[in-house]
């Protein structure tokens, strides 16, 4: 992402997400920008997600942006969190203000600076007392860019707010009055050159700090009176593009580049590789597989016995241990429908047709779950999908009749849907129907890795030297201080790399110089199931952005902005951000065992293993997994030989491995 900071001509595009529309009308953070700054902002309320995921997958990013209530933190918006994680690291400001603040527990709160944010802050205790401008926080130091403009806010005071603790001194940017007080006595004391010690932590109501490349800050005030308005708005506001240097406990901004200079993009001696990686990586999803048709196996007798719930979370469990497969997805969204868990059921069976558009009981049991939700046309789409497949599925047949009827006592006396326009003007042919949800190809299914490479974030900057360079990264994993795991504008191929995302749509406008940090290289990338290859998905997704920001334009002052979908929008969501693989199923009612509903009932079928592998056959392949690993590490620091005497030592020692078994 570029800069977010624009030019300073044009005014600041400020975003409030508000998805749970609690403000009759203007927001009074808005309510300040339009009274106060009204030649430099531009305020935005997205107030449905449509409208909010418009903002975040837009090239124009906002200066800031402000979550005003808990409705991200629903199951149903499960992919809102990682967005703002990931607009913060490159560059943006995200903002949790008072209301949000009033609307969510501790516990809530606590998992989500843990485990979206990686910060150790806590929910407190929400209290009246005096607290004062904290002259200690690194937001304040003066010459350090990236500091908060506190001309106009209020050095000491009553709040009324949830604070938060285990703050370090530098993020806060208020604390209570008295410790304020001693701080500044300290101060007074040893006069210049004077700082408590580093590491101790502080209670706040407000906190500020880095993240990436950007900032989180969190305004703990209940009341929203004008001086917490006033400190948002200078968080939104506050000068320079991106802080240079590690501050607080927030996570660190890139330091110095060491690996510099052009780096010559040369195929690697790669089929050994391959072939290794490929070896691993079937061992493991070997291994995770037969627990994982254990568990469902498990999950199946429980189903059967009308033990709803605890068949869910074990057919939860087998996707999870492995990948999402659209047959423990299929079977999970049958248990969500017998706990009348709609939204999850849509999305289980959303998740297992993205693997299999033509998966018939996953087409069904959508088609259910959407009825229930009240998306009539939407379930009636599923239904008709999958009778072209099978014309012939009696209950698929059943249900169309039963939707058809309720669509029809839906629809006033009279009232008829609009036909759709042929063209733009008479005479004209009609334009050429872009690519449906259901003409989309299958996408690979994600098997996450469980090498150290793809779990090495290091310093969040993607090693260029891992992606690029002839022979990977020298330091490994181990030592080097970049990023070796996959992120939001990568793709990873079989070899280790990350291949750019740009790159592959073609957009990266570092390709021409070289300097891009990710490789641009498919020849080991998957070429058929990968995201990039569904050009007709790729149209779709475009065109419905452009839709999108067409209906909202924006003018930051010098006409409509140019606006076009991100390239890291188009990557199908993660399954890790579902809604159903952290939901809490015990949270209906009746939750428990219910008489069986045969419509739904599980994928007997599926039922059985899909191994066709004995004991003996897995532990041979255990067996040559460990050899193998220990004819690498032996050759690999083999110094007398060249990389191709390597290279056909390996390519010997595996053959007489795989004779030997």
């Amino acid at each position: 992402m570029q800069s977010t900071r624009i030019d300073p001509n044009l005014k600041a595009l400020i975003v409030i997400i508000g998805l749970d529309d609690i403000w009759d009308g203007t927001h009074p953070l808005a309510h300040h920008f339009l009274t106060t700054l009204p030649n430099r902002t531009l305020v935005r309320h997205a107030k449905t997600p449509t409208e909010a995921l418009r903002y975040l997958n837009s090239t124009t990013r906002p200066y800031a942006i402000v979550v005003s209530d808990g409705a991200v933190l629903r199951s149903e918006h499960g992919t809102f969190m990682p967005k703002l994680v990931h607009y913060a690291r490159d560059g943006g400001t995200v903002i949790f203000d008072g209301a949000f603040a009033q609307r969510v527990g501790p516990t809530q709160l606590r998992a989500m600076f843990l485990e979206d944010w990686r910060l150790p802050w806590r929910a407190h205790e929400e209290s009246i007392a005096e607290t004062a401008l904290n002259t200690f926080t690194n937001s304040n130091a003066k010459g350090k860019e990236g500091r908060i403009d506190t001309k106009g806010l209020s050095g000491k005071y009553m709040t009324c707010a949830n604070w938060i603790k285990d703050v370090v001194l530098e993020d806060a940017l208020h604390v209570d009055a008295r410790v304020a007080a001693q701080l500044a006595a300290g101060k007074r004391r040893d006069k210049k050159g004077w700082r408590p010690p580093r590491g101790e932590t502080y209670k706040t109501p407000y906190a500020f700090t880095v993240m990436g490349r950007g900032r989180m800050g969190y305004v703990g005030d209940v009341l929203y009176d004008q001086r917490s308005v006033k400190l948002i708005a200078a968080m939104c506001l506050y000068p320079g593009s991106r802080a240079h240097r590690p501050l607080g406990t927030g996570v660190p901004p890139p330091g110095p580049v060491e690996h510099k200079g052009p780096v010559e993009d040369v195929r690697r001696p790669h089929e050994f590789g391959v072939t290794l990686r490929c070896l691993q990586r079937e061992t493991v999803k070997a291994r995770k597989r037969r627990l994982a048709e254990k568990t469902k196996d498990e999950a199946n007798v429980l189903f059967r016995e009308g033990a709803w719930l605890q068949a869910a979370q074990l057919y939860r469990a087998s996707a999870v241990i492995t990948a999402p497969e659209p047959t423990y997805m299929s079977n999970l969204a049958a248990a969500l429908l017998k706990l009348e868990l709609w939204k999850l059921a849509e999305g289980a069976t959303s998740r297992a047709l993205l693997h299999d558009p033509k998966h018939i009981k996953a087409l069904y049991r959508r088609a259910l779950a959407r009825k229930e939700l009240g998306l009539i046309d939407d379930a009636k789409s599923d239904i008709s999908r999958l009778l072209a497949i099978e014309p012939d599925n009696v209950p698929a047949l059943a249900e169309q009749q039963i939707l058809q009827r309720l669509q029809t006592t839906s629809t006033p006396e009279g009232a008829s849907s609009p036909p759709a326009a042929p063209g733009r003007g008479s005479g004209k042919r009609p334009a050429r129907a872009r690519q449906t949800e259901a003409e989309d190809r299958a996408i690979e299914i994600e098997y996450p890795s469980d090498t150290d490479d793809y779990e090495h974030e290091g310093n969040g900057i993607s090693c260029r030297l891992h992606n690029r360079a002839p022979h990977g990264c020298k330091y490994g994993a181990a030592r080097c201080m970049f990023r070796h795991a996959p992120d939001w504008k990568s793709v990873r191929d079989d070899i280790g790399r990350n291949v750019c995302v740009y790159w592959l749509v073609g957009t990266c406008g570092k390709a021409a110089t070289g300097t891009c940090l990710y490789a641009h290289d498919g020849a080991y990338l998957p070429h058929a199931g990968g995201w990039w290859t569904d050009t007709g998905r790729l149209d779709r997704l475009r065109a419905e952005f452009d839709a999108a920001a067409r209906a909202s334009p924006l003018d930051l002052g010098a006409g409509r902005v140019k606006e076009s979908i991100l390239a890291e929008a188009l990557i199908p969501a993660s399954f890790m951000q579902d809604a159903w693989v952290y939901a809490d199923f015990t949270s209906r009612p009746g939750a428990g065992r219910e008489e069986e509903d045969q419509r739904g009932s599980s994928d007997d079928s599926d039922s059985g293993s899909e191994m066709g592998e004995d004991e003996r056959t897995a532990m041979e392949a255990y067996e040559y997994e460990i050899r193998a690993m220990r004819l690498f590490e032996m050759v690999a620091h083999e110094t007398e030989l060249s990389m191709e005497e390597k290279e056909l030592v390996l390519k010997s020692g595996l053959e007489q491995l795989r004779f030997g078994l």
